[in-house]
């Protein structure tokens, strides 16, 4: 009996093992400074850093031109509803699809057809010819337009440029499975409109329009008709900003309110275990998981669970600072013998495969995410 127990133990093992060489493939392949990449790509993604993932990934891709890298790009476009983004990237990784393997090939094309009813099409009319046309600040083309340009379900700006003209942005909802539609009238530069900008919550502030340092507190002046930001900056306050549309012939007045800016960081704990109990400076904050905003300075974290050591460290945490604290509890030591025991293969074996099953659930499994019908295809998650 022992004897079969064994077998099953190292065969569980070797399969755990060979699952987890296929599943670090991509990784394992890549020269050690880019395996850095990917290990900062990895984290940015588990706090939701999509974009800072996508550009890890990206300078990944760049240096080693492996087509597999492509995937996560096009997964960190849709986690930020950006379809067009990620149909892209995809189809850009099946023109290599014969230096994929087969079951890469599978994904990209379960991952298009998810993503695909996701993107409508555009028709842009506008007064003037040569105009550039942006979405999402990206260059899609010139009026006239023939035809029309892909655009993702939902808000997108979308805005005209030509010199000469003052710039136009109109904000564009797109509906699922309907075509959208937007027009622009330009004006030539020259028309300028009366403008003030007074401010609140302070005795002094500096006035910036679109960047530009206008001087002091309060501002008067002309400035061009079109879309313009107006902030106001004071030491020791948070800037004010205000975004607005300055009609010609209108004139402009706003009033921005200054607060004092305060000392604070971000703090994100993650323990492992639902039933651990997170305390900060005495006092219980939740538990498995926080996430929440500490003033600057020196805090004390202490984790308890049952059956395993308090964890104590001292947070130091800088103003505007975001820290990400990964908790490993360690077994009283009465039990530890207990807990190596009985749970010998799945330390060995956990720790190498828990990057992988992170970011490519078991492909029996479904995962309720943002697409209609809520459901995605779990293989078309994340490839580790």
């Amino acid at each position: 009996m022992k004897r079969l127990v064994y077998t099953l133990c190292v065969a569980l093992f070797v399969s755990l093992l060979a699952s987890t060489a296929a599943a670090q493939s991509v990784r394992d392949s890549l020269p050690a400074t880019s395996q850095k990449d990917w290990d900062a790509a990895k984290e940015l993604f588990d706090n939701g850093s999509y974009q800072g993932a996508i550009v890890q990934f990206q300078k990944i891709y760049e240096d080693t031109k492996n087509p597999r890298v492509l995937f996560n790009i096009g997964v960190c476009w849709k986690n930020i509803e950006r379809y067009v983004k990620a149909v892209q990237v995809w189809e850009k990784q099946l023109s290599f699809k014969d230096e994929l393997p087969p079951g890469d090939v599978k994904a990209i094309n379960q991952a298009l057809a998810a993503v695909r009813p996701y993107i409508s099409e555009l028709t842009v009319e506008a007064n003037e010819a040569g105009a550039e046309i942006l979405i999402h600040d990206e260059v899609v083309g010139k009026t006239p337009l023939l035809g029309t340009v892909p655009i993702d379900v939902g808000k997108n700006p979308v805005r005209l440029r030509k010199p000469g003209f003052i710039p136009q942005e109109k904000v564009v909802q797109v509906i699922k499975g309907q075509p959208a539609k937007v027009t622009f009238e330009l004006q030539e530069e020259g028309n300028k409109t009366p403008v003030s900008v007074n401010i609140a919550g302070a005795s002094k502030a500096t006035i910036f329009i679109d960047g530009t340092e206008m001087g002091p507190a309060p501002f008067s002046g002309d400035i061009p008709a079109g879309r313009h930001t107006f902030e106001a900056r004071a030491p020791g306050m948070e800037t004010a900003r205000q975004t607005s549309e300055v009609v010609y012939g209108e004139p402009f007045s706003l009033t921005l309110s200054l607060a004092q800016a305060r000392a604070e960081g971000k703090v994100k704990i993650v323990t492992g275990y639902e039933d651990a109990v997170i305390e900060i400076d005495g006092e219980v904050v939740g538990s498995g998981a926080w996430e929440g905003v500490l003033s600057a300075g020196g805090h004390q974290l202490v984790v308890r669970k049952d059956g395993y050591e308090d964890y104590v460290e001292d947070l130091a945490l800088s103003p505007d600072q975001e820290r990400t604290v990964r908790i490993k509890l360690e077994p009283e030591r009465d039990n530890a013998w207990i807990y190596w025991t009985i749970t010998g293969v799945a330390v060995v074996a956990g720790g190498a495969v828990a990057g992988y099953f992170v970011f490519k659930p078991s492909e029996t499994s479904e995962v309720t995410g943002t697409l209609d019908p809520g459901v995605v295809p779990t293989n078309t998650l994340f490839s580790w």
